[in-house]
Order: structure tokens, then C-alpha cells, then sequence
């Protein structure tokens, strides 16, 4: 008789059967901080061990031999495929998570300093005299080159007082003979101007020729070291051109000094023949201050004013502009040769009345032998009878002085101090 077969002992069918079903569960379900890579089988294989536990148990209690063959065989593939209903919910593993890193609750200070940053400068300045500083700034100065600068305005002012001196000496000449009655003014420019290209060095290097360039050179000279003053104490490029009330007084007080110094001495040069220099009168000193006072305003503070009204309202200067002319002339150009120009129909009779003021002295009332006029409508009969011929002398005499002189020592001095800068 043949032994009885012994069944293996693997896991009670009936203990897993009856297991509760959140042991299967939580066996199956492994907690997110545990690998599941190793105990995902483990589950599959218990769960696939119990539901072939529960069929075998089934069909042993169907069939009545406990010895049967097919009671003792693997399970067949179908049983293999079959799962529980607690394995087939389960989820689709998920990585595990990470925690969150804690955020650092340092200070901004307190960080760690980068090693790309660079590192920026620390000041020794206290808090105090920062604020002081940023308060009331230092004051600023453009003394770059500022004896070289003096210097260029000196051989600016000079350079154009030379130029024009010859013309202006030989005018003056003619009209202080035409007042004074030596000579006619025709006749005056007549024999003066043959003698410059005769002999020139009888009028280059005559006292008239001195006086012009000492009075023309010292009033451009004066002019531009008040652009100079005002570019450095105002901080402004080396060309700085102004037009107040400073270069006024200043031109002024130079050519009127200068200017009655020269006509002094011109009066008594060219004075009427045969009669004794005397002094110039105060009130000839007055008129002679008031007639230069009116040029060299129309010199020197009307053209930067009314240039740019005449290049806006003319497109003088202007690239853009249709005719040649135009582009060719700037408006201060045309004032700087308009003004002193025009200025000297109202200011030839203050500088005749002046001369008659020397030329006939006051005579007494009732006097018996007398060649002066007694009231003032002598003198302003004699100023009338004078005044055109001798504006358009003046005007030939200002327009060589401030008009050519005018535009020589501008642009000189425009053209060295922008070499300066």
C-alpha cells in the first residue's frame, strides 16, 4: 500500500481567508517613506497566494478525495491572472517626494557674500559731512588754460586795432580839420591818404596811428577779458560770449578813458590854425564820454542780441536757406557792421557840439571884438550845418573800427579759444 501523499505546508488557507482586509491592504500599500521597488512583489505574490489558497480550498471541498492529483498541482494560469479586489485598486506607485529645504532666516546682511559680485567701495565721509556736502556744493571754475586765454584775447584785440588803425587815424584827422576849419573834409582825406601809400611810414609810425591802436586794441582787449572773467566764474567753454550790463561798463570805462585822452590831443594837433592850445572844456569831456558811451553799446551789446533775431527771421547763416547770400553772411556779422553804423546819426551831434565847445569859447554878451557865438543856437546852427557830412565820415570811421575791427577780433578769438578748449 502506497504511502499516503502529504500536502506542503505553505500558508493556512483559512487564516489567510479570514485575515481582515486592511492587513492585505496595508501589506499591499507600502508608506511613501519606505523603497517600494523591493516590497511591491511581496504583495502581488501574497495576494496572488491567497486568492489560489481560497480556489484550492474550494475545489477540495467539492471533490471527496483529498488525494486527488489535481488538488496538489500548481495553480493553473487563469488562477494566476486572477487577483483580489484590493490588488486591483491599488494605485500606480508615485516617486517619493522630497521634503522641502527650510528657507534661511538670516538677515539680508547676514548672507554670505556672493563670490561674483563685485565689492563695493566704502567711503571714510561720515554720515554728517556727506549731507553737508551734497547741501552746499563747492563752487567751480573754469581756469583751464586761463593765461593763455588772456593772452589770446590780448592778440585778438590788438591784432584788429592795428589792422584798422591807418583808416580810422587819417578820418579822425579830417574831421577835426574840417570843424576846426584848416581844411575841408574832402581835402583832408585827399592829402592824408596820399600820404599813406606815398610814405606809410609817416602815418604808421606817427603819434595819431599810436593812439588809435592803444584806444581800439585796450577797448577789444577790455571786452574780451570780460567774456574770459565770465566763462571762468560762471564754469562755461573758453568761446563764452556775453552781452550784460559788466562788458558795457567795462568796454565803456576803457574807450572813454582812453578816448578823451586821444582827443585831447588831437584837438590841439588839428585844432584852428594859429590858435594857442588851451584846455578842454568840462562840458566837451561830458558830450565826448556821452558820444562813445552810444557807440560802444551799438558795438558790443547790440550784435549777440540782434544776431540770432536776424538769422531766425532772415535765415542768415542758415544751410537750409535758397539764396547764397544768406547762407553764406550770419546775422551778427550783419549787425556787428549795422549797428555802430546806424548809431552815428545820433551820435555825430553830440561829438560836433563837443568840438564847438572847444573851438569857440564863450564870449561875454555886448563884447566888442569877438569871434565866439554868445547862446546856444549859434552852436546848434553850426551842428546842423555839419551833421550829415560828418556822419558819413564817422560812419566810414566806425565801420572799419567796430564793424571790421568788430568781426577780426571775434573770430580771432573764437578760433583760439576753441584751440584752447
Amino acid at each position: 500500500m502506497a504511502p499516503a501523499a502529504t500536502a506542503p505546508v505553505l500558508v493556512p488557507a483559512v487564516s489567510i481567508e479570514k485575515a481582515p482586509a486592511g492587513l492585505t491592504e496595508a501589506i499591499a500599500t507600502p508608506p511613501p517613506s519606505m523603497s517600494t521597488p523591493a516590497t511591491l512583489p511581496v504583495a502581488e505574490t501574497l495576494g496572488q497566494a491567497s486568492s489560489s489558497s481560497s480556489s484550492s480550498s474550494s475545489s477540495s471541498s467539492s471533490s471527496p478525495s483529498p488525494s486527488s492529483p489535481s488538488s496538489l498541482s500548481s495553480p493553473s494560469p487563469s488562477s494566476l491572472s486572477h487577483t483580489s479586489p484590493s490588488s486591483q485598486a491599488l494605485p500606480p506607485p508615485s516617486p517619493p517626494s522630497r521634503p522641502p529645504l527650510p528657507s534661511p532666516s538670516l538677515p539680508p546682511a547676514a548672507l554670505p557674500r556672493s563670490p561674483f559680485s563685485k565689492p563695493t567701495p566704502t567711503s571714510s565721509v561720515s554720515p554728517v559731512s556727506a549731507a553737508t556736502a551734497t547741501a552746499t556744493p563747492s563752487p567751480q571754475y573754469n581756469t583751464r588754460h586761463l593765461g593763455l586765454r588772456l593772452a589770446a584775447d590780448a592778440a585778438s584785440g590788438f591784432t584788429a586795432a592795428s589792422i584798422v588803425a591807418p583808416i580810422i587815424a587819417i578820418i579822425d584827422r579830417s574831421i577835426m580839420e574840417n570843424a576846426s576849419g584848416a581844411n575841408t573834409l574832402a581835402g583832408s582825406l585827399r592829402s592824408s591818404f596820399a600820404t599813406l601809400f606815398r610814405h606809410p611810414q609817416q602815418i604808421l609810425l606817427g603819434k595819431p596811428f599810436f593812439l588809435i591802436c592803444m584806444l581800439y586794441g585796450g577797448t577789444y582787449f577790455t571786452a574780451n577779458a570780460v567774456d574770459t572773467a565770465s566763462s571762468t566764474a560762471h564754469n562755461r567753454p573758453a568761446s563764452h560770449v556775453t552781452a550784460g550790463a559788466a562788458k558795457f561798463a567795462a568796454s565803456s570805462a576803457t574807450n572813454i578813458g582812453i578816448c578823451i585822452y586821444k582827443d585831447q590831443v588831437f584837438v590841439r594837433m588839428f585844432g584852428p590854425p594859429g590858435a594857442i592850445p588851451r584846455p578842454v572844456p568840462l562840458p566837451s569831456y561830458l558830450l565826448f564820454a556821452l558820444r562813445d558811451c552810444m557807440t560802444i553799446f551799438a558795438s558790443f551789446n547790440i550784435p549777440p542780441r540782434l544776431g540770432p533775431f536776424l538769422n531766425e527771421r532772415f535765415g542768415m547763416g542758415d544751410a537750409a536757406a535758397t539764396n547764397a547770400l544768406l547762407r553764406g553772411i550770419s546775422g551778427q556779422t550783419v549787425a556787428q557792421f549795422a549797428a555802430p553804423a546806424l548809431t552815428q546819426f545820433f551820435s555825430t551831434p553830440v561829438h560836433l557840439l563837443g568840438l564847438d565847445l572847444y573851438n569857440r569859447a564863450w564870449q561875454q554878451a555886448g563884447a566888442a571884438n569877438g569871434s565866439g557865438p554868445a547862446t546856444w543856437s549859434d552852436r546848434f546852427a553850426a551842428v546842423r550845418k555839419n551833421w550829415f557830412v560828418s556822419s558819413v565820415a564817422r560812419i566810414g570811421r566806425i565801420v572799419p573800427a567796430f564793424g571790421v575791427g568788430g568781426v577780426v577780433n571775434m573770430k580771432m578769438r573764437k578760433t583760439l579759444m576753441t584751440r584752447l578748449e
